[in-house]
């Protein structure tokens, strides 16, 4: 005796009941194709305290409302919820970046001091061929100029960048300290 599942198979698909599945997600992607909740678990440079050029590690821990996501930042007991992360810049990718996606006069985030895990925003003033890739970065949260590595330096790209180009979608660059709209810095 064939179950009713298997006898709807049977049918011409024209004529089967359309079954609703339960979603995944809760609320609508404001985004097109870009789910967030796929970003759970993921480590994140988030922007921290009242300076818009200071960020923390942290991990996303959920994604409580369309265009939000909760993060925990290390140091931090408590977690902090971001909104409207597709656009802005408060939240970044923590992983260093494939040497050539590092330029003269790229905006940038570097570790303040190499034993801390504080990045502050600041622009490339020369690059250094390596092994290793090293650069000479200005900061107005640095007393000079620096010569960093690869490994302490992080793109200002959200997690999800690749997605978005993806999609098409124009997306927040930092250029001089404020945010402008477009996919390159110039």
């Amino acid at each position: 005796m064939a179950s009713s599942a298997n006898r709807e198979l049977t049918i011409p698909l024209k004529k089967r009941k359309a079954i609703e599945l339960a979603s995944t997600s809760t609320f609508p992607d404001p985004k097109p194709g870009i789910d967030l909740q796929e970003w759970i678990g993921s480590l994140v440079l988030a922007r921290y305290g009242s300076g818009f050029s200071v960020y923390r590690p942290g991990k996303i821990l959920a994604c409580p409302s369309a265009g939000s996501v909760t993060v925990l930042l290390d140091k931090n007991p408590d977690p902090i919820t971001y909104s409207n992360v597709f656009d802005s810049l408060d939240i970044l990718g923590n992983y260093s970046p494939a040497a050539n996606l590092v330029s003269q006069g790229a905006t940038v985030c570097v570790k303040e001091k190499t034993d801390d895990n504080l990045f502050v925003v600041a622009r490339v003033r020369q690059v250094e061929a390596g092994p290793p890739l090293r650069c000479l970065v200005q900061s107005e949260n640095l007393p000079c100029e620096v010569w960093v590595n690869r490994a302490n330096i992080r793109l200002m790209q959200p997690p999800w960048h690749d997605d978005l180009l993806e999609a098409g979608v124009t997306q927040p660059v930092r250029k001089n300290q404020q945010i402008v709209f477009g996919r390159s810095i110039s």
